[in-house]
């Protein structure tokens, strides 16, 4: 691990120096790990035992404040926006905590297993992801899945203003009340997407008669009539348009953002809860939204988030935000050695066999 890495582990406040020490060591050990991220092999690349891993994993490690801390190296100059997301981990057995069906977006079908609900940080000047906190979706009576994912946000809602961000892109899963009204309480705001039938209403700004209540809305939002949306640019065949209206549904004024693509007659509706963001910029982090799809990309790739063996929440947890935060390590130690967290191009199988050979 890079020295200035391991100075930051040093120095979060709270931790004991015993866990800091394991911290340093386990996380380097996920770095170059060859095979399966179990306790067997992660003992191989460490002088920590299977057993000694394990009990530290049962513990379930806080991960929120070490990756908010490593990610301190983000130039604070940068914009940067959250975001947050689902992937379905794959898990046999039958005894696991939180095993249920959740949607597997490779196979397109709910499959029996685990979830996980990753909150990252999205430097849009470098175009990538860093992970921020992983937690295991656990049903719980009487919660929805929504529920669910805006109480994982909320406990990161410090942290998150700690790197002044205040506008979260999520996909149009999360465009639901109950999500929307936790970040816009807490000075948030969202830039997500709209279903194609939401139910929309144009607010009126003409002349008021003087007689009865003043009239609020001047009708349905139909996306096949563009004559009340503002032309704002055309990209190759598709045509931007953008309005101020009221989404009934949410109780509240939005920013909608229509892309019409003319050759399939198609459209995307996109959206934000900040009315003074512009267009380009609604689209521009709606499209950085996606870093988080590459992001657990890799962890399942390369730092092992999918080999999981552990039964207990608490263990699930911890290498859960093992796997993201040792890629974290990685993109940071790449950015460190070029001197730079400009955009760049990073092979994480390089960085991976590089540190494999020094070990």
């Amino acid at each position: 691990m890079h020295p200035s890495l391991a100075n930051s582990i040093d120095k979060i406040y709270g931790i004991t120096k015993p866990t800091k020490t394991f911290l340093k060591v386990v996380i380097n050990a996920f770095t170059i790990f060859r095979g399966k991220a179990n306790y067997t092999n992660l003992s191989r690349y460490c002088h920590f035992s299977e057993r000694t891993i394990r009990r530290w994993f049962n513990k379930g490690l806080s991960y929120l404040y070490l990756n908010s801390s490593l990610l301190k190296f983000i130039p604070s100059h940068h914009e940067k926006i959250g975001t947050i997301d689902a992937s379905f981990i794959k898990k046999s057995g039958k005894h696991t905590d939180g095993l249920a069906m959740f949607w597997s977006g490779c196979d397109g079908k709910s499959q029996k297993g685990l979830e996980m609900s990753l909150i990252t940080i999205v430097d849009i000047d470098a175009n990538t992801a860093y992970g921020l906190d992983a937690k295991q979706t656990i049903v719980q009576e009487g919660k929805t899945r929504a529920d669910l994912y805006a109480d994982h946000i909320e406990n990161c809602f410090e942290e998150l203003r700690s790197h002044d961000i205040t506008h979260i892109a999520a996909d149009a899963y999360y465009t639901k009340n109950v999500f929307i009204d936790r970040l816009t309480d807490n000075g948030f705001h969202i830039v997500g997407k709209l279903r194609r039938d939401a139910y929309l209403k144009w607010l009126y700004d003409s002349v008021q008669t003087g007689i009865g209540r003043p009239k609020k809305y001047d009708g349905k939002v139909v996306l096949d009539d563009l004559a009340k949306f503002k032309h704002e640019e055309s990209i190759d065949d598709v045509e931007i348009y953008s309005a101020e209206v009221y989404a009934v549904k949410m109780k509240k004024r939005i920013k909608i953002v229509l892309l019409h693509n003319k050759d399939e007659s198609s459209y995307a509706l996109l959206f934000s809860t900040d009315l003074l963001l512009s267009t380009q910029t609604i689209i521009k982090y709606y499209k950085a939204r996606f870093q988080i799809e590459f992001f657990i990309r890799d962890s399942k790739q390369h730092t092992g988030l999918m080999d999981c063996q552990a039964r207990k929440s608490s263990a699930i947890n911890t290498h859960l935000n093992m796997s993201i935060t040792a890629l974290n390590v990685l993109k940071i130690e790449d950015c460190l050695a070029k001197e730079s967290f400009s955009k760049s191009v990073i092979s994480i199988a390089s960085w991976k066999c590089i540190k494999f050979n020094k070990h």
